[in-house]
């Protein structure tokens, strides 16, 4: 019975002794922003990490920042040659350049339009048809809201 917990609230205290693993050892790369040299960014690796990225985004404007120690006319010469940052390939345009590349405003209008209807749509009880002319499915009632 000495090792029962009793009266306590679940979450309210950690009954861990400290000697559980350890963290693994992290060491910091700097990076600094390409376009204003007051931006650095401090981004932690594993101590282990043999290879550190030569570019990264700024955190501040989200510009290139590259890594302490390296030349910057090689780094830039990396990222001409399809280096990544953060291990995605750098594009250089906005999610919203992305979107419209594939969408018309007209193709954006009308999506937003069924979305928004889609989501007034179970508040009022209708239903709109979509793009493809069915109407989305119905929720069934619950037995609480019928009785």
């Amino acid at each position: 019975m000495a090792g029962r917990i009793v009266g306590t609230r679940l979450g309210a205290h950690s009954y861990e002794n400290g000697d559980g693993p350890s963290t693994a050892k992290v060491c910091f790369a700097s990076y600094r922003c390409v376009t204003d040299a007051a931006h650095v960014t401090e981004v932690p690796f594993s101590a282990e990490a043999t290879e550190l990225p030569v570019v990264w985004h700024c955190t501040e404007c989200r510009g290139v920042a590259i890594a302490d120690g390296v030349d910057a006319e090689v780094a830039l010469a990396a990222l001409a040659n399809g280096a990544t940052r953060n291990g995605k390939p750098v594009s250089g345009k906005t999610p919203w350049q992305h979107v419209r590349e594939r969408r018309t405003l007209p193709e954006l209008e009308v999506i937003l339009a069924e979305r928004l209807a889609i989501l007034r749509g179970p508040l009022h009880g209708a239903s709109v048809p979509t793009r493809t002319g069915r109407r989305p499915a119905r929720r069934p009632a619950t037995p609480a809201a019928t009785a």
